[in-house]
């Protein structure tokens, strides 16, 4: 079932163009029975997840590693997972409408449906390899729906912000699972979680390197400052994908992974602070950001990056109040702002615009739209009777046991109501300020409520936030469980509308009141920001950036100059450098003197061999003539191919001698065409710096053949071919049998290489013909 679940959307994505084209405008509903069904499957498990059992699903994926493709279902998995396929299938219905008469269709159902897959794999992975491989997935299929509209600049640079900043941030993580795998001893989710209490990770010497390349995956998948950048310029893909991405899917990836290894790598001061100071930061900075913006998802992004930072900070904390507060509010926000995004689309749908200085009074032309986007305002503005209030109730308890030390248990309170106000007065400016007030005019075009599969969406998420907030205990279950899964232990959540008049409940509405107080003085407040604001990290990643143009194009005028002798020099450097560092490092201390002490003297044979090769060395580096150097090489190939002769490989013997002709001949072929080889104004100091590297490729060289001779031989792999070569490959010439049987695939690539080659020169020398 699970690998149904996870595995089907790709399948799907396959006949997508199909299903447009057979369907066309009611494409968007039968595109929705795929998430409709998944979401159905999965509310299938919620009786045993109640129970709490582990639903668990796996097949081999590499054994020789031990790897398994494994998904697991708890409470905080089928959250996920409803929220993805829910209001997946909401999206896809709403982008039906949105994206009517575009001929693009089914291409951006393909890159959705793989989307929403990744996003499952990722919810539902029992396995970090596979988690990972499911996380990029998300990043590669979230740059091709940001960069959906690639004739737009604007869309290809947010596409392309997007997937450096979380790509990156993934490597970081992929590095981090694999030293929580080796500290571990298992790469599998399920495991790690049980052998969290009884054997804890923290005193692990790795423990703050893997913490650190993980927490940085989950800030930047989930936008936490400073790599909240991206998310902004995500707005340029078109809404229905704003508002998949915002509510329920790639920015509550991040969310996830804490949440699930919170069990592992929790509990630590390295923790507590890094998690919920990144979660403070990017709580206020978020709501003080959003206040300035006047694009309405511009205003959205930043809002959602506010709550991000909440949730982030909730799990940071991770006392009970904190994961519980963090799941409700998960579920709250993926509600009100999924129903936002889509209500925004469908403004920007009639009205061509997204500037909310040139929208008002849309409530006479636009009156379901409006009455949806209260529902979802309400919620978001934490008023009573809404699931957003009790989501607030619940931050504001956890904030006032935070955990922090005493002289600064009055900050987390005081600065959460402080987000909480923003959030009001961004909630009544998105809905007062855009549905109230003057008509504004649109040049005379007609502007009305968008159709019913842009309506459905808003109207669902709508109804649900003042159903939950109305009955909370509709949530109980669920939110329990996932608490359960992220505590550890089991967790009993009791949501109410009304627990009597406390503290969260006065702090509640002194936010309401600050936060519409400052809806009143909202043009000096905006003003005031945009001053003290006026520093974006966008220049810095801009800087960055530019930097790294810049050095890419200074490392390869440097590098990638033209000159082969300069390509070999580099080559070779960098080449002995590595070599070199190893020996000196290490080399010496693993040479055995004793093997070394069973050289043989050479004879006679091998001195005037050798004599020959060193005379005819330097005969060519002292010439002035090209022929006569490339006679000195071929003279000196010619001594190797005796050599090998002499220790009785005639094979390679042979091998050598053609390939030194075979150049020979080359170089007379083209000869007149060959570039300056002898240059009369090289400097005395280039021919120094040749003479250097050429004694030190020799030494480094040298010493190489040193450190192997001084190594024991290992007659066990030379006895299995003597043994098996005619048994197994029923060959006598053992060097044959290994190369084209024992050691078949690497000939094969040998060969493959080698034909490419020959293919490129063919087509090289024809084109040179036919011109």
């Amino acid at each position: 079932m699970l690998i149904f679940i996870v595995l089907s959307g790709f399948v799907i994505a396959i006949v997508a163009p199909s299903i447009v084209r057979a369907f066309k405008e009611r494409s968007g509903w039968i595109m929705a029975v795929l998430p409709a069904v998944l979401f159905a499957a999965l509310l299938w498990q919620l009786p045993a997840v109640m129970e709490g059992r582990l639903v668990r699903a796996a097949v081999p994926w590499v054994p020789s590693l031990g790897l398994t493709l494994s998904f697991r279902l708890d409470g905080l998995g089928l959250l996920f997972a409803l929220l993805i396929s829910g209001i997946g299938a909401l999206v896809m219905i709403y982008a039906g409408g949105y994206m009517k008469g575009r001929d693009d269709v089914g291409r951006f159902y393909v890159y959705l449906l793989m989307f929403m897959a990744a996003m499952l794999g990722v919810a539902l992975a029992d396995n970090l390899i596979a988690l990972f491989v499911f996380w990029e997935l998300t990043s590669v299929t979230s740059y091709l729906l940001i960069g959906f509209d690639h004739d737009r600049p604007e869309s290809r640079e947010g596409a392309r912000k997007a997937l450096l900043i979380t790509a990156t941030g993934g490597l970081a993580m992929m590095a981090g699972f694999i030293l929580l795998g080796q500290m571990a001893g298992t790469f599998e989710v399920s495991k790690l979680l049980s052998r969290a209490h009884d054997h804890p990770l923290s005193a692990h010497p790795l423990y703050l390197s893997a913490l650190a390349l993980i927490l940085l995956g989950a800030f930047t998948k989930s936008a936490q400052w400073p790599f909240h950048i991206w998310l902004p310029d995500a707005m340029q893909a078109p809404t229905p994908v704003s508002a998949y991405l915002h509510s329920a899917t790639m920015v509550k990836a991040g969310i996830y992974l804490l949440a699930r290894l919170s069990p592992v790598l929790g509990g630590t001061d390295a923790w507590f602070y890094a998690v919920s100071s990144v979660g403070l930061i990017t709580m206020l900075a978020g709501g003080l950001i959003a206040l300035k913006q006047t694009d309405l998802k511009a205003i959205l992004a930043y809002t959602t990056i506010g709550w991000l930072g909440v949730l982030v900070m909730l799990l940071g904390w991770g006392t009970h109040y904190a994961v519980e507060a963090a799941m409700v509010g998960m579920l709250a926000h993926a509600l009100y702002k999924g129903a936002m995004f889509l209500l925004v689309g469908g403004v920007d749908h009639e009205t061509h615009t997204r500037d909310i200085r040139q929208l008002s009074g849309l409530r006479r032309a636009m009156p379901i739209s409006a009455a949806l986007m209260g529902l979802a305002a309400g919620s978001m503005a934490g008023l009573p009777l809404w699931f957003g209030f009790i989501a607030k109730e619940l931050l504001l308890e956890a904030a006032l046991r935070s955990g922090y030390p005493s002289a600064l248990a009055w900050l987390a309170p005081t600065l959460v109501v402080l987000a909480g106000a923003l959030n009001v007065a961004i909630a009544w400016r998105l809905f007062h300020g855009v549905f109230f007030g003057q008509a504004a005019d649109f040049n005379g075009r007609h502007v009305h409520d968008p159709r019913l599969a842009m309506l459905l969406g808003p109207g669902i998420l709508g109804a649900l936030s003042v159903v939950l907030g109305a009955w909370p205990g509709l949530a109980n279950g669920l939110a329990a469980q996932a608490s359960s899964a992220i505590l550890g232990e089991a967790a009993q959540v009791k949501l109410a509308l009304w627990h009597g008049i406390t503290t969260p409940l006065m702090l509640s509405l002194t936010a309401l009141a600050v936060g519409t107080g400052l809806y009143a003085a909202y043009g000096h407040a905006a003003a005031l920001l945009t001053r003290a604001l006026g520093v974006s990290l966008n220049s810095v990643y801009d800087g960055a950036l530019a930097g790294l143009y810049s050095f890419a194009q200074t490392t390869t005028r440097v590098l990638q100059n033209g000159t082969l002798r300069y390509y070999v020099m580099i080559i070779l450097v960098t080449a002995m450098s590595l070599v070199g560092y190893a020996l000196l490092a290490h080399g010496w201390e693993l040479i055995h003197v004793s093997e070394l002490t069973r050289i043989e003297l050479p004879g006679l044979y091998e001195v005037l061999l050798s004599g020959v090769i060193v005379v005819t060395a330097l005969m060519v580096t002292r010439t002035d003539r090209r022929l006569t150097a490339i006679a000195g090489m071929g003279v000196i190939g010619a001594m190797v191919s005796l050599f090998f002769v002499s220790f009785s490989a005639p094979d390679l013997a042979l091998t050598q001698l053609l390939i030194e002709t075979l150049m020979v001949i080359v170089f007379l072929l083209v000869f007149h065409f060959l570039p300056r080889f002898f240059d009369e104004r090289a400097t005395r100091l280039a021919h120094a710096r040749d003479m250097v590297v050429s004694l030190v490729v020799g030494l480094v060289a040298g010493s190489l053949v040193l450190f192997a001779v001084g190594q024991p031989i290992d007659k066990g792999i030379a006895e299995y071919f003597v043994a098996n070569s005619y048994t197994l490959a029923h060959g006598r010439n053992i060097v044959n049998v290994i190369l084209v049987d024992f050691r078949g695939l690497d000939t094969l690539g040998e060969i493959t290489v080698l034909t490419v080659a020959a293919t490129g020169i063919y087509a090289l020398l024809r084109g040179t013909v036919r011109r």
